[in-house]
């Protein structure tokens, strides 16, 4: 070839080279809400290789995914909760996964939710005046589900599992059973610890609490004047269940219910002081209470009683307050942190049966009042143990128990001390126009709830201020839990 034709080759354009075409993008967002319906921010979120990261409202989007891909593995982690991993897939157009928020479009993928990590409960005890695991200190906060063996034993199993998530969902970290009960009323037959099968019941019943991270408190003796009216019944059995419950560090134990009305004389019978030593001497690990004894006639005889418990061995003292009009029985539950210092007791004070909540007020047993079980619920975390007392066959109305949730914020560790307002300590000066304030304090940080028919205002001790507010009101009265620090 001559030059020329060289030349001229040269000269002519070439051949472009192909342009791939570009890649049709489209925007994926991802919102993550969790059980509660509640957006969870700083979750990691790997959507393929692509990798973000939740806002504070829950949010993440993804604005360059390929258009061609059709699926991806969506995994999502926060330290805390249960890591979801699981293959989605994805639409041509811009979309949105959304994980809990039950919002769908029709371009929407809809997952569950993300859901809170149970976790492994540790065995429970008493230290220092309060309850402890080898990880944190722990206030008591119960729901009553007393017939939840008779639930296991007729095959009822959804609806005790339907009570244990409102217990959860409520916050608590326990509930509390009947260990028997002959006059159970509902449509359900009486059931007693003297049933071969009952120690299965009762292991379903533990198990299936500690899943949802609740622990388990049996009021072993309940009716004991009818299903065991023989001495040597009640100790044979107690102390096969002693025994028994040493494979079940989630459990706390009273001997009985209500001394005085289900086999013997008051909680400060000598036989039923006799039965807590058997037990302790069988098992001192579960952590142990005797009975409730009522605190609403002669102090003297009540806090003489007391003694007489704390002397028999017991981990905690059952206290079971008067019922009085609203906001007077929440005024009252105060008086059971007077208890363990008058009898001498360096354990646990805990609040056994006040009012009951129901949809409507019956005077001396039921009060219909969120914001009053609301207020109890604070000031018997500030007390050191409580249990939210509910018959759920009368009433499944349960005023004020999801809405006190925020009272398991309340610390439990025993440098916090109980003050009223106004007293040395106390990081409240005054709450004018409330009808009452209680508050607990470490000396650096507390805690105060004020309650009663009208709001009123805090007046915060000098140096002190607060760091958050939370109120609740309807027409039964107001509310208000306030964390302070100084």
């Amino acid at each position: 070839m001559s030059w020329w034709s060289e030349f001229l080759k040269r000269l002519r354009p070439s051949k472009p080279t192909p342009v791939p075409p570009k890649p049709v993008l489209r925007a994926i967002a991802v919102v993550i809400f969790d059980d509660e319906k509640r957006p969870v921010e700083g979750v990691q979120i790997r959507l393929g290789t692509l990798v973000g990261q939740t806002n504070h409202d829950g949010y993440e989007v993804f604005p360059s995914v390929i258009a061609t891909m059709t699926s991806a593995l969506l995994q999502v982690a926060k330290e805390g909760y249960v890591t979801f991993s699981g293959q989605v897939l994805i639409g041509p157009t811009n979309m949105t996964i959304r994980l809990g928020d039950a919002k769908t479009d029709p371009q929407d993928v809809y997952l569950p939710a993300l859901k809170a990590e149970v976790p492994a409960l540790l065995p429970i005890r008493c230290a220092s005046g309060r309850f402890r695991t080898d990880a944190v200190w722990i206030t008591p906060r119960f729901y009553s589900v007393f017939h939840a063996p008779a639930l296991v034993r007729d095959g009822k199993i959804e609806e005790m599992d339907r009570l244990f998530d409102r217990a959860k969902a409520a916050r608590c970290n326990g509930v509390r059973v009947f260990g028997q009960w002959q006059f159970i009323g509902g449509g359900l037959q009486p059931y007693s610890v003297g049933d071969p099968a009952w120690f299965d019941w009762m292991k379903v019943v533990i198990t299936r609490a500690a899943a949802r991270g609740l622990y388990v408190y049996i009021s072993f003796f309940c009716d004991a004047q009818v299903l065991q009216p023989s001495k040597d019944d009640r100790i044979r059995l107690l102390e096969i269940f002693a025994t028994w419950a040493l494979n079940f560090p989630t459990l706390l134990v009273t001997i009985a219910n209500e001394a005085r009305k289900n086999g013997w004389s008051e909680a400060d019978d000598r036989d039923l002081l006799d039965l807590v030593g058997r037990f302790k001497r069988i098992n001192p690990i579960t952590p142990l209470g005797c009975s409730d004894p009522s605190d609403e006639q002669d102090y003297q005889k009540y806090d003489a009683m007391q003694k007489k418990i704390a002397q028999a061995g017991v981990d905690f003292l059952l206290v079971h307050p008067v019922r009085k009009a609203r906001y007077e029985w929440v005024d009252h539950l105060y008086n059971a942190s007077k208890t363990p210092p008058a009898v001498g007791f360096m354990g646990v004070c805990w609040i056994e049966e006040p009012m009951g909540g129901a949809s409507q007020d019956v005077p001396g047993r039921r009060d219909g009042s969120t914001i009053a079980h609301v207020a109890a619920a604070c000031v018997g975390a500030m007390v050191g143990g409580y249990t939210y007392m509910h018959r759920q066959m009368e009433d499944d109305v349960c005023p004020g128990l999801i809405e006190s949730g925020d009272a398991a914020d309340i610390p439990g560790s025993p440098d916090y001390r109980l003050y009223n307002a106004h007293t040395d300590g106390s990081p409240v000066d005054d709450a004018p126009n409330f009808a009452k304030c209680r508050t607990i304090s470490n000396g650096i940080n507390g805690w105060c709830v004020a309650y009663g028919e009208h709001e009123g205002t805090f007046i915060y001790a000098s140096g002190w201020r607060e760091v958050s507010r939370r109120r609740w009101a309807d027409a039964t009265g107001v509310c208000v839990l306030t964390k302070v620090t100084r």
